[in-house]
């Protein structure tokens, strides 16, 4: 009786298409979560191969640098041969890149390993999203997009209790085992209709929207879609478009500033230096498990924020992130601010900035966490859809080396307290930025977002 309303559901195939689409997330978020457990190794005196400080914190950050190459790579090509090939693509250079980094053969091959993974994620960032906001219905569009960022989470917490129970080479052989898991079940979900029906494969779009509806009537979905392109397709094009044409400018400060304040949070900081801060707190509790918590947390927020993000919409929980990370990262400020002058080692004072990073971690991914991909998947159309995407990707890239290196530096020149006084006064700029600029689009269709970006009242769009 359960598998029957299952397979009746409407929405069954779209659910199918994200989760295996989702699956290269999952070696993304493992790739992201190795050096947690590799660089104590890497670092210690029976290393397999001598690394300096220098050398561990250039393998954490070199992935970004493969991104800056994949991301135009994948911009060039998924409109060539398609976003669900563009995805899957990703999945051999994630195999190759963990065989070899199982065997920690020489820092060469961890460079290279890290780099091409970079080149992966930046076919995933841009391809996937654009997939994601495609292929699903207005309703649950919401659902897909933050799944996106719990299967991140998710692998980074995988590799993380990996590591904490086996040895790293067999954790990375495991980790191996997710791109091909991809290959056999993604294989077989449909192609994005708005990619066939702007390569001209009308039949083809149709058959793919009957799947990804579950046998449901298409006709206007596809009429909407056909209308959609053939309009944009009858434009003259243009290289500078993405500039020139004030819908797209409106969309690009939209979602490029929504990310700057996302990652301006600190939230870069914290993934990467969280160990690190924990040790300056003198928590009595082992590495791996701070990071097991930390992400384990992260991925439970992640899932009942993909549960009501469809019903809530996406302004009112940017607006609980963006003010509680503010409280979080002012506390922290004080905190650390105070501790140079007074020694607060023997209170219990120290469970306020413990608890003040937990609590900046539920309420970062009530919204923050996944909202600006989503965003990034709803706010452009189908002709520059790649190059903003993979524009944005680049400008992520960016921010997370710059939030880094600014927290890096400030830490250890100026004090901890000025990195989470900064982080907290972006919060509330970000705050502002929610209320006055974005635009609440949930329960739109990709069509009317455009009709909103042009000009046109939300309620009038709502009405047509």
């Amino acid at each position: 009786m359960v598998f029957k309303i299952i397979m009746k559901n409407k929405y069954l195939y779209q659910y199918l298409a994200t989760f295996t689409g989702c699956l290269c997330i999952v070696s993304t978020g493992m790739h992201y979560g190795w050096p947690s457990p590799a660089l104590p190794i890497l670092l210690s005196p029976d290393s397999p191969i001598k690394i300096t400080n220098e050398q561990g914190a250039i393998i954490s950050t070199f992935q970004e640098y493969g991104n800056v190459v994949g991301a135009p790579l994948a911009a060039f090509i998924v409109d060539r041969i398609g976003r669900k090939l563009c995805i899957l693509s990703s999945a051999p250079i994630f195999f190759i890149g963990w065989i070899l980094m199982a065997q920690i053969k020489s820092l060469a091959v961890i460079y290279a390993c890290r780099f091409f993974a970079g080149v992966a994620d930046g076919l995933i960032f841009t391809a996937l999203p654009m997939y994601l906001g495609e292929i699903t219905h207005p309703s649950v569009r919401g659902l897909s997009g933050t799944l996106f960022h719990v299967f991140f989470v998710f692998g980074s917490l995988m590799f993380n209790i990996l590591g904490s129970l086996v040895s790293l080479r067999m954790a990375t052989y495991i980790a191996a085992t997710i791109p091909l898991v991809q290959i056999l079940t993604f294989s077989f979900m449909p192609e994005s209709p708005y990619y066939l029906v702007m390569r001209g494969k009308v039949d083809e779009a149709e058959a793919s929207l009957k799947t990804l509806n579950n046998g449901e009537d298409i006709s206007n979905t596809l009429r909407d879609i056909t209308s959609a392109i053939n309009e944009k397709k009858n434009k003259k094009p243009s290289r500078w478009e993405i500039l020139t044409e004030p819908s797209n400018r409106k969309a690009i400060y939209i979602t490029f500033g929504l990310r700057f304040f996302q990652q301006f949070t600190g939230i870069t900081a914290l993934n990467s230096y969280i160990q690190q801060i924990f040790v300056e707190l003198d928590v009595p509790m082992k590495p791996s498990t701070i990071s097991i918590i930390y992400f384990g947390l992260q991925f439970i927020m992640c899932i009942l924020v993909s549960i009501i993000i469809d019903s809530t919409g996406r302004k009112p929980l940017l607006l609980y992130s963006f003010g509680g990370t503010a409280l979080a990262s002012t506390t922290l400020a004080c905190y650390f601010f105070w501790s140079k002058d007074l020694d607060l080692s023997g209170w219990n004072i120290r469970y306020i900035p413990i608890s003040a990073i937990f609590f900046y971690i539920f309420i970062y991914d009530v919204g923050l966490a996944s909202t600006p991909m989503l965003l990034l998947s709803e706010m452009f159309n189908s002709r520059v859809k790649a190059v903003s995407i993979c524009s944005a990707d680049i400008f992520l890239s960016a921010l997370i080396i710059s939030v880094s290196m600014f927290f890096q530096y400030t830490k250890d020149n100026c004090g901890i307290y000025v990195s989470f006084t900064t982080f907290s006064i972006v919060s509330i700029l970000g705050g502002l930025f929610v209320i006055f600029i974005l635009p609440e689009t949930k329960g739109m269709t990709l069509e009317q977002i455009q009709d909103y970006l042009k000009g046109a009242k939300k309620e009038n769009i709502e009405q047509a």
